[in-house]
């Protein structure tokens, strides 16, 4: 048994993933319960799925603070609508991640922009808040960024921060979601997903 592991292992690691995924097999047929045959049955599954995915992130989007929308004229307001304001200033996040392919164990970088799109007002984003949440396989947990207090000025992308980590052994789905939070409650959001 510790054998057929072992030859998992090694014809993972010489990128051959048909004769890994037989041997870790074969390995939980006899011993379902064994850690390093599921370990790498499920470093062959991801390795596969990274073959074939990369980053890409998503339409940005954007949301005014909250605060009373008064009526809209030609409009019938209702209590139950889900009425939202424009933002102050124009802006996007713009997310990119890499390497395009990973595999478990490959470290990936994702670097967070804003990017000021007020040309004609010649506005400044003063970010004041940065919320970035990963979901992987369905588990949704926050993310520490380490990023500054900064003006991003009109036609100006700015870094706003970064994170690198290393890329899990078991992953089926992940997504990763940043909200910048602009000086009076306005957010730009976008999100990353690997597909």
């Amino acid at each position: 048994m510790s054998a057929l592991v072992a030859d998992g292992e090694g014809a993972l690691a010489g990128g051959r993933l048909t004769e890994a995924a037989e041997r870790f097999g074969a390995a939980l047929a006899l011993d379902p319960d064994d850690a390093r045959a599921r370990r790498g049955h499920a470093r062959v599954a991801t390795t596969r799925l990274g073959l074939t995915r990369t980053f890409v992130p998503e339409l940005p989007s954007s949301e005014g603070a909250e605060g009373k929308v008064k009526a809209l004229e030609g409009f019938d307001v209702d209590e139950g609508m889900d009425v939202r304001r424009a933002v102050k200033v124009p802006a996007r996040a713009e997310l990119e991640g890499g390497p395009g392919h990973l595999k478990p164990g490959d470290s990936y970088t994702v670097r967070i922009y804003l990017r000021n799109q007020d040309a004609k007002k010649k506005r400044k984003v003063r970010i004041v808040n940065l919320s970035v949440h990963r979901i992987v396989n369905g588990q949704d947990s926050s993310v520490a960024v380490a990023w500054k207090p900064l003006e991003v000025k009109p036609r100006e992308r700015a870094l706003v921060g970064s994170l690198s980590d290393r890329w899990e052994d078991d992953v089926t789905s992940w997504l990763l979601v940043v909200r910048v939070i602009a000086d009076g409650g306005d957010f730009y959001e976008n999100r990353l997903v690997w597909k």
